[in-house]
């Protein structure tokens, strides 16, 4: 997080709604890329809310509307109230998805909040390089950050051992 920081205050993105894309490397986190941006998608509400923070539509939305932007960015940071993570899927290799039995065990993350877009039994999921990911997008909110490093690490875990979604390899047979 502190990489992912560092990296976004050197690009001059210090107020507002942004991402990063990071590649682990053997020397630690590698700068892929970084961008601000909005996200007017619905489904980012519900966690946003559980952290006390507007989403990103909404904010521009009172902007748009006239509102100062005192009144829409607090103090002119983007602060919240409580931490929160989106994580999306790693997928090494393509495969098919032939189980969701595994995602079950995202219940056990303290962090957990929610779970949106999960690929369905039949969704073929691919190795990406971008933004956009198989798999759907995983909240974890929490009141303390080191929770959801924990969890973060738990989850990426679960992910290398392949126990989230069941997968068969493209050119093997999925199990009966």
């Amino acid at each position: 997080m502190a990489f992912a920081h560092g990296a976004f205050e050197r690009l001059g993105i210090v107020e507002g709604p942004a991402h990063t894309h990071l590649a682990w490397t053997a020397d630690g986190p590698a700068l892929v890329g970084a961008a601000a941006c909005l996200a007017p998608d619905p489904m980012d509400r519900s966690p946003y809310v559980a952290a006390g923070l507007n989403t990103q539509a909404g904010v521009l939305a009172s902007l748009l509307a006239g509102a100062a932007p005192d009144r829409c960015l607090g103090t002119h940071r983007y602060r919240p109230a409580r931490h929160m993570t989106k994580l999306l899927f790693n997928f090494s290799a393509p495969a098919v998805i032939v189980s969701l039995a595994g995602l079950s065990r995202l219940r056990q993350l303290a962090s957990f909040h929610s779970l949106h877009r999960p690929s369905a039994p039949g969704d073929r999921v691919c190795r990406r390089n971008a933004w956009v990911a198989d798999g759907g997008a995983v909240y974890l909110v929490h009141d303390e950050a080191e929770q959801i490093s924990a969890d973060a690490r738990q989850f990426r875990l679960w992910e290398s051992r392949g126990e989230l979604y069941g997968l068969a390899m493209l050119g093997e047979a999925p199990p009966l």
